[in-house]
């Protein structure tokens, strides 16, 4: 009995752990990106977008391109809390310009831009 609670507790901090560390993964993305360029891999390396927003982006600005950054908000699902983070990265002047890329959860990195220091 003693032995079963013990293998319980255990099971329950493993997946304790595993759900903290999860909650805890996130994008971390140095650079630039043109709202009205960049494609929709690119988009989905802003903090917050994933696949279908990026969708949602490039599907919007094919009918009609960004003025400003804050025309993004005109997208379905990219509201003021979400734009509060994207503000820092994105542009509608610039060229995309992505200096470095780690997604905390997979480790993957993006190699950096040509031209940029090792």
């Amino acid at each position: 009995m003693k032995s079963r609670r013990l293998f319980l507790i255990a099971v329950l901090m493993v997946v304790l752990t595993c759900g903290y560390a999860s909650a805890k993964a996130k994008k971390e993305f140095s650079g630039i990106v043109n709202i009205n360029t960049a494609t929709a891999a690119e988009l989905v390396l802003l903090p917050g977008i994933g696949e279908s927003k990026a969708k949602a982006i490039v599907d919007f600005r094919q009918q009609q391109s960004f003025d400003s950054i804050d025309d993004i908000q005109k997208v379905s699902g990219v509201g003021e809390r979400l734009f509060v983070s994207l503000k820092p990265y994105i542009t509608v002047s610039s060229p995309t310009a992505i200096n470095s890329y780690v997604d905390t959860q997979k480790s993957d990195r993006l190699p950096k831009a040509a031209g940029t220091a090792k």
